[in-house]
Parts: C-alpha cells; sequence; structure tokens
C-alpha cells in the first residue's frame, strides 16, 4: 500500500492508489506516506498542491545532537561561530585549525544517535588535552531527496571541537567502541582520509544507500588502525619468494614426469599453432622451457620482487586479501613470461622462410593471434613495471611530537553559522512525479515476477569454446600441403572470424595451469597469513558498555568493521533503499579505494585531484589501439560503426570533431580557472571532471576516425593502382606486348605491390643511410647515440619498417598520447630525486622513468617518418600507375581519332 493523505482546509482524508483506482470505500489504512493539501484560489488552476513528505529515514541528514543544534554551536576556534565543513584545499597554518589548542590524539570513539528510524553515526576525537573533536557526515539539507538518487546529493562532511565532552553533550547517543592507538595522531591524519573520500567518484557524494554517516564513520576508523598495521615488514614474504622460486623450478620437473605418457601438462593449443607457424612444430618442451625461463628471470631479483610485495600490500586496506594479492602477483610474471615467449615466436614467424612471400600477411598474423591472447586476460604488452614510488602509508611508532610542517595557505576554510534544521524543506513537484513513478515501476516488476514474467533478466546466449576453434585449426596446419600452398591467410581469416563473435571465450587461459601448478605449490609449503602479525603493533579496544578494554590486533578489529557493514547493510535493506548483498561488496570494495587513494603527504593545502580512469574509459567505448598485446575492449559496437561508414561521411565526422575540440578545450580551462578558485563549489570541480572526461573522449574518437579514413583513403589508392594496372596489362596484351613508352618499367605484379626492400645484413649501417635519420628534431642525434645502439631498438625499428599503415598509424597514436604523461612522471621522479632526503632508489627510477621517455620518443619519431615515407611511396605508386595508363591510352588510340 502506498496511503496518500487529502486535507481540504482541517478536512483529512487517506487513500491508497488501488483505493483511487478502483473508487474503494475510505478507511484508514495506516501510515501516511504523502499530504496533500487542496488549496482554493481565484487563478485559472483550480487547485494548488502542497506535498510533504514524511520519509523518516531522511531524518539521517540532522543529527539530534550535532552541530546544527543553535544550543551546541559553541566550538573551539572560529570565535564559537559554528561548524566547519571539510573541503579542500585546507589551510593549516591559519583560520580554524591553526585556533585549535590541541591537533593530537591517541583514542577515538565510534558513536550512534539513540534516536531515529535510521540512527545518525559519528566519529569523536579525544584530543590529548582532554577536549574532543566530532567528525561526521551528513547530506545537503536544502536537496534531502537528491540523496535517494544514484548520483546522491552533496556530502557535508563536518568537524567541530568541544572544550570537553560535556559540553559535546555526547549523552544523547550511545557507544559503540572506542579504540586507543599505540602512537599519537593528528587530526591532519584524520583530514588526509577525509581528502581521499573527496577525490572518490561516487564517495564525494552523500547517498542514503552507501555512502552515508555510516560509511564516513567506517573509513576513518579502518583507515586510522590501518596506518599502524605494518604487514607490509615482515620476513615471512623472503620465505614466500623462495617457494616461489622454488615452485618455478618445480615446473619442468613435473612437466618431464608427466609428459612421459603423452603430452606437457602446460602444454596449449595456442602454443602449438605457434610451433607451427614458427618452423618449430614437435618442439613442445622448448616452448615451455623458454616460458620457464622467463619467468626465472622476473621472479630472480629478490631485492625487487620484495619491493613490489611490499608496496602492493601496503596498498590493501583488508587483512584478508593478502593471500589472494600474493596470487595475483604471480599470475601477473606468469602472464608476463607466456606473453613475452609468445611475442619472441610471433617474430620467428615474421622472419619465417616458409612465409617470407607473403609479408603484408605475416604482419597482420602477431597483431590477430594478440588479440586473440588478450581476449584471455593478457591485457597488455610489455608489463609496465612503473612503480609508484610513493612514501609507504603507515605511523611511526616511536614519533616524538614534531611540529607540524606550516604550510603554503591556498584558501580558507569555509565556515557557517549554525542552521535551522527546518529550514529547506520544500519539495518540488518534479521530485514527487519521480518517486510516484519509481513505485509503480517497482510495483509493475513485481507483479510481473510474481506472474513467471522476468524483465530484467539477462538472456543466456551460448558460449563458443576458443579452444575447440584451435584443434581444428591446428588439425588443418598439420596438413603439409596447407603450409606449401597457402601459408596464414586462411588462419588469420578463421581468427579474425572468432574475434568478431562476443560469445567465444576461453575456458581455460594459456597461462592457467602454469599459474595454478605455482599457487598450488606455494600454498601447500608457505602459509604466511598465519604469522604475519607476530610481533606487529596491536589496539586497545572496549566495545559498548563493557568497562574492560581489550588488546586485539589489527585484522581482529576488522573482523568487527565488517561486522558492522552487515548490519548497515541489513537496516538499509529493511527500509526498501537496496539489496544487502550487494551493499555489502561495494562497501568494502569502496573503503579499499579510499585507503589506495591516501597520499601520505603533507599536501592537505593541495587542490583535490579528480581521478577517474582513462583507461577504463577507452575500454567502455571501445576505442583502444591495436598495439602489441593491448586488448580490445568488449563492446566493438562504436568501432565498427566507424569503420562502416563511408569515405565522405566518416569525413565529414572527422570535420564535425576537428571544429569541436577547440571549444571543448577552452570550456575545460574556463571550468578549470573556476573550479581553481577559493570561494569555488564543490559542483564546479565535478563539472570540470565531466568536460574533461566528453574532451578526452572526443579526442580518442577522432584519433581513431583519422586512423580508419587514412586507411580507406590508402586501400582506395591501392584498388584504383591495380585496377590501372590491370588495365595496362589488357592493353599491352592486346597491342602484342608492345615496348612501353618513356622507357617506363613494366607494371609490378599485384603481390608485389607493397613488398619493401630486404633489409640490409648491416642493421646499423641501414640506419645510418636510410631516410629514418632526417628528424626535424635538435635532439635526435642524441636519441639516435642512446637508443639507437640498442640491438632490441634496431629490431623494432626494422619491424616498424615491415608493418602495414593502420597498425602503424595505431602506433603513432598511441606513443603521442603516451608521451606526455612519461615525460610528467620523469619530471615528478627528478624533483623528488633532487631533495636533500631522497631515496636512493628516487635516482634509479628517475633514470628508468628518462629512459623509457627518450625510448619511446625516438620511437615515436621514427615510426612518424616512416608512416610519411610509406604514404609518399603510395601516392608515388599511384602518380605512376596514372601516368603509364594515360600513355597506354594515347598509344592504343587510333590514328584518325588523333587527328
Amino acid at each position: 500500500m502506498f496511503p496518500i493523505t487529502f486535507s481540504n482546509h482541517e478536512h483529512r482524508v487517506r487513500l491508497c492508489p488501488l483505493q483511487l483506482r478502483k473508487g474503494s470505500p475510505i478507511h484508514n489504512p495506516g501510515r501516511t506516506y504523502a499530504e496533500i493539501l487542496l488549496v482554493p484560489t481565484k487563478t485559472l488552476l483550480p487547485v494548488c498542491l502542497r506535498v510533504s513528505l514524511v520519509m523518516p529515514f531522511l531524518n539521517s541528514f540532522v543529527s539530534s545532537s550535532s552541530s546544527f543544534n543553535p544550543a551546541l554551536a559553541w566550538s573551539l576556534g572560529n570565535g564559537g561561530k559554528g561548524y566547519f565543513i571539510i573541503a579542500f584545499p585546507f589551510a593549516l597554518d591559519s583560520g580554524w585549525y591553526q585556533e585549535l589548542p590541541c591537533t593530537t590524539f591517541r583514542t577515538f570513539q565510534h558513536r550512534k544517535e539513540r534516536e531515529g528510524r535510521i540512527r545518525h553515526e559519528f566519529i569523536v576525537l579525544k584530543l590529548s588535552d582532554d577536549s574532543v573533536c566530532r567528525v561526521e557526515r551528513m547530506g545537503d539539507p536544502n536537496a534531502r531527496l537528491n540523496a535517494l538518487a544514484t548520483q546522491g546529493s552533496v556530502a557535508q562532511d563536518l568537524a567541530q571541537c568541544f572544550a570537553s565532552e560535556s559540553e559535546a553533550h555526547l549523552e544523547s547517543s550511545e557507544l559503540i567502541s572506542e579504540v586507543t592507538l599505540p602512537c599519537e595522531f593528528e587530526i591532519q591524519d584524520v583530514l588526509k582520509i577525509c581528502r581521499a573520500i573527496k577525490e572518490g567518484e561516487k564517495t564525494r557524494n552523500y547517498t542514503l544507500q552507501v555512502y552515508n554517516c555510516y560509511f564516513f564513520s567506517l573509513a576513518i576508523q579502518t583507515c586510522l588502525t590501518r596506518f599502524i598495521a605494518y604487514w607490509e615488514e615482515s620476513e615471512h614474504f623472503a620465505k614466500w619468494h623462495l617457494r616461489a622460486s622454488e615452485a618455478i623450478e618445480d615446473l619442468s620437473r613435473t612437466d618431464q614426469a608427466l609428459s612421459a605418457s603423452g603430452t606437457s601438462p602446460y602444454y596449449h593449443v595456442l602454443f602449438k599453432i605457434i610451433s607451427i607457424l614458427s618452423a618449430r612444430n614437435n618442439q613442445e618442451s622448448s616452448l615451455i622451457m623458454d616460458i620457464k625461463s622467463k619467468l626465472q628471470q622476473l621472479m630472480a631479483c629478490s631485492s625487487t620482487v620484495q619491493r613490489d610485495i611490499k608496496y602492493r600490500v601496503n596498498n590493501l586496506l583488508w587483512y584478508s586479501t593478502i593471500d589472494s594479492s600474493l596470487d595475483e602477483f604471480v599470475e601477473e610474471n606468469v602472464i608476463e613470461a607466456v606473453l613475452d615467449t609468445l611475442q619472441e615466436r610471433f617474430s620467428e614467424v615474421l622472419t619465417s622462410g616458409s612465409f617470407r612471400p607473403l609479408e603484408e600477411t605475416n604482419s597482420r598474423l602477431p597483431s590477430i593471434l594478440t588479440r586473440l591472447v588478450a581476449r584471455a586476460g593478457g591485457t597488455e604488452w610489455p608489463k609496465s613495471h612503473a612503480l609508484t614510488l610513493n612514501k609507504l602509508k603507515r605511523k611511526q611508532l616511536s614519533q616524538i611530537g614534531a611540529g607540524l610542517q606550516t604550510l603554503k595557505e591556498d584558501t580558507r576554510l569555509e565556515s557557517h553559522t549554525p542552521m535551522d534544521p527546518a529550514a529547506g524543506t520544500s519539495i518540488s513537484w518534479p521530485w514527487v512525479q519521480y518517486l510516484v513513478a519509481y513505485f509503480l515501476w517497482a510495483l509493475h516488476i513485481a507483479l510481473l515476477s510474481v506472474s513467471g514474467i522476468t524483465l530484467l533478466e539477462v538472456s543466456g546466449a551460448p558460449t563458443i569454446a576458443i579452444e575447440k576453434w584451435l584443434d581444428d585449426i591446428v588439425a588443418k596446419l598439420e596438413h603439409a600441403s596447407a603450409i606449401k600452398c597457402h601459408g596464414p591467410e586462411w588462419v588469420i581469416q578463421d581468427i579474425h572470424m572468432l574475434l568478431k563473435d562476443q560469445r567465444a571465450i576461453w575456458n581455460k587461459s594459456p597461462w592457467n595451469s602454469m599459474y595454478i601448478s605455482i599457487k598450488d605449490y606455494i600454498h601447500a609449503r608457505a602459509n604466511i597469513i598465519e604469522y604475519l602479525e607476530e610481533s606487529k603493533p596491536t589496539i586497545g579496544v572496549r566495545f559498548g558498555d563493557e568497562k574492560t578494554e581489550l588488546n586485539i590486533c589489527i585484522s581482529s578489529f576488522q573482523e568487527h568493521i565488517i561486522e558492522r557493514i552487515k548490519m548497515q547493510a541489513k537496516e538499509v535493506e529493511s527500509v526498501w533503499l537496496g539489496s544487502s548483498a550487494k551493499i555489502q561488496i561495494e562497501l568494502k570494495e569502496t573503503l579499499s579505494q579510499v585507503w589506495r587513494m591516501i597520499r601520505e603527504d603533507a599536501g592537505i593545502t593541495e587542490k583535490v585531484v579528480q581521478m577517474y580512469d582513462h583507461c577504463s574509459f577507452i575500454n567502455f567505448y571501445g576505442i583502444i589501439a591495436l598495439t602489441t598485446f593491448q586488448t580490445l575492449a568488449s563492446n566493438h559496437q562504436l568501432l565498427q560503426n566507424l569503420e562502416l561508414l563511408s569515405v565522405q561521411d566518416l569525413e565529414a565526422q572527422v570535420a564535425s570533431w576537428r571544429e569541436s575540440l577547440p571549444n571543448l578545450e577552452s570550456r575545460v580551462q574556463e571550468l578549470l580557472d573556476v573550479a581553481s578558485r577559493p570561494d569555488a563549489q564543490p559542483e564546479a570541480t565535478t563539472e570540470l571532471a565531466r568536460a574533461k572526461q566528453e574532451l578526452d573522449h572526443n579526442i580518442v574518437l577522432f584519433a581513431k576516425a583519422q586512423e580508419i579514413l587514412s586507411d580507406k583513403r590508402l586501400q582506395a589508392n591501392r584498388t584504383q593502382a591495380q585496377a590501372m594496372s590491370d588495365q595496362l596489362q589488357a592493353i599491352q596484351r592486346a597491342h602484342g606486348d608492345r615496348e612501353l613508352p618513356y622507357g617506363s618499367p613494366a607494371p609490378k605484379a599485384s603481390d608485389e605491390e607493397d613488398k619493401q626492400p630486404a633489409p640490409s645484413l648491416n642493421m646499423w649501417s641501414a640506419i645510418e643511410s636510410s631516410d629514418l635519420n632526417r628528424s626535424p628534431q635538435p635532439s635526435n642525434q642524441t636519441h639516435r647515440l642512446n637508443i639507437a645502439q640498442n640491438g632490441q631498438a634496431l629490431a623494432l625499428i626494422h619491424k616498424l619498417d615491415s608493418l602495414p599503415v593502420r597498425d602503424l598509424e595505431a602506433r603513432v597514436v598511441s606513443w603521442r598520447d603516451s608521451l606526455p604523461n612519461l615525460e610528467a612522471r620523469a619530471q615528478d621522479l627528478l624533483v623528488a630525486a633532487s631533495r636533500p632526503d631522497a631515496d636512493p632508489e628516487m635516482t634509479a627510477a628517475y633514470g628508468r622513468a628518462k629512459q623509457e621517455f627518450e625510448h619511446n620518443k625516438f620511437l615515436f619519431i621514427k615510426a612518424q617518418e616512416i608512416l610519411t615515407r610509406k604514404h609518399m611511396q603510395a601516392q608515388s605508386q599511384l602518380a605512376q600507375a596514372q601516368g603509364q595508363a594515360q600513355a597506354y591510352r594515347d598509344l592504343s588510340q587510333p590514328p584518325e581519332l588523333e587527328k
């Protein structure tokens, strides 16, 4: 039932929708959810509706004893004018924070109001001078119904200090838990957590379902206690690394023992295809040994592996996820070893003697196969070894009250006077329409479900096993004539057809058997989770009304947090605001995200960073360049639509994006100026993020459309040249193979049109003498000396020269997009390495980042030069073919027509 109260002056009745529809007699249906007041007017409208929703759970916006209460408005700092909204940038050397007599604490409380349908929760910091600081989250009281929407309302994260607990009037709330930390913390540490919450795309807003006062309280206490866990500092990780090395070594012994009676347990049908195409058929053990050797190289450096593990574990919030994170570390290295080995075999396919006549076909084969591997989860090659060299997120236990660093004030923290809880309660009529429509939709779905009709169920389409498809290809390849006569063209066509079908999935990835074997070996011999908290800091915890304080480890306190998450999810579900199971999962994942986004620096005065994943954004639209081992997004619809457009439509689309990009850039710059002002509203930052996202999206689409358009034009030129060549041959045959005029050479055969000259045996002299060094950049000589001497770089340049134009254009776009980020990263590391107290690892990291930037810049320049040369060659061939065609027409024209 959804009862509604009608009121005409003082006469009120309550109806439910079914009574209104069927004309049922009026009775008292119970609880009133909406009240509609009918007021006579003298205007054209006969009635004026005033709607007031009575929804008790919205009371969580305003706590009964929060700082909104004028009686509690006295606070330390700011002259007792009111509470403070936590916003960034945050001035530490002036204003509210500077006026606090004390900013350190060792004990905090998690408290809950005694009254309310959904009772408000908040955190109380017990400062060292016996004063208290109350920190809490509330929604915008002027937009209460927005909290029901997915995007939520603007969150108001508040802080207010009181001289004592009695003046804070905490008696209206009950204690959930009180935690005593092993060292002193600063209020600044809490602000870092608040900043991480503000930087989240979803967490910066207030929603009744998830990102409410419960979430805010859980985030602060979970992150504060995680600061002193020190899980990453354990000698047990060295033992784990030793067991991992043993597991890798055990791969060959297990492989030899099990393969004596048949095929290797680690061998995969994809490996079989690669072995056949690379002229290494019937050498299964060779590829497995290459993968094992590559994996040993990746896991060999003990100090590097342990450092990576340390930063990986430090970024984990939940103790229960350490084991699975180590498994992911093993899987990532196994994937990289397999992909590196396959890449080497792909290079052998390009140089295989059997396929040398089909140069363009061979250059397409690695791209097709790498896309197939990407479908199994190998999303990128080569793997980036860039390590996040931020400070570890932890608190020094032996710290001696160090003074806070004086920071430059960027802006003044916003201050507000006490607010009237009754203010801003008017509800607009469109929101009522939204709620009623939502209720009717939910009722409609429920009734259909009762009748056995499901509208939200995803149809289970049958899947296609990629392994079965590849087995058929192996069977064809093993037939000798398939290789000698036809080459790999049909292999490309078969796999390309398979990739077009979104139902095609791997039952098991090519590296699954190796990964499972190593993981099981480690788990059987190195269960380090039981020992990670030995000799680690503990906390004192008192729950509820208990007088006794328990001394427990961080993982035990996290079990208490998990129970609170379950309770919160069930409480939200009880008022029909969401699914308890989904809320629990989202809360755990979001709290982990908050921990990862905490930055251990003194830069509270920095502007909140608008975080969003550019790669995920590109994956959503399916616009990814076809570079080596870079996966295509699952949704190819947009890419296919672009490719299906005609040249004229595509040119119009490219022109449209080209014209719109400057306007979008100007809009982003204007919003950036607005958001950078001291008095900027949070909505300005959100609008800036949206504009930046729209700009990036259009840039990606513009680049992709340009790539497809260039490919279509080149293909049209080739088709035209081929038609002219065929016409020339026909004319030549008709005239008895007469000699060509002007000493023109005979037309090339169609299968040799795009064939490039064979590379010189002396790679260095080839680069010295070829057009590759015609770079307009002044630093080209430095690039050549620093990078071109590397044999791998030489091989990459020759590989670029053998790529088709479309793949080369994709690589140019990819390098052009990555260079600014690489340069910025190198500059940041240079600044960090220049500090007097810089870690020696910073200098090494800067050297690696600078080398990576120079390497990519060099390849970008060379790829541009090769691409330009290929375009000029294609145009030259077209012009030559046109000239020859005109010459044959003149030669074949009858004399009388000439006169």
